[in-house]
């Protein structure tokens, strides 16, 4: 199945934080912070797939794509694109 969002829309797959402690036991965040991470699934003029992605969640537009939970963001909520060298910039 192919999902093909419109407008300024992406489709972003949350990359999932856990706060553990030494011995691994998952402490739950008490920051409700909506800033997240994630993976673009669907490209656009700015961004292409695989970029890592910092984002603000604002909408709770989420949908399950082949068994994989996505985000639809907004392209005005992507913060921060991750690069892996300073030197890679443009």
């Amino acid at each position: 199945m192919y999902l093909r969002v419109l407008s300024a829309r992406l489709i972003v797959a949350a990359i999932e934080k856990r706060n553990m402690i030494l011995k691994g036991v998952v402490v739950p965040s008490l920051n409700s912070s909506r800033l997240c991470e994630g993976v673009v699934i669907s490209p656009n003029s700015e961004l292409k797939t695989g970029d890592k992605v910092l984002y603000i969640k604002t909408e709770e537009l989420c949908y399950d794509l082949n068994s994989l939970k996505v985000d639809i963001v907004n392209i005005s909520d992507i913060v921060a694109v991750f690069q892996v060298s300073y030197n890679k910039w443009n």
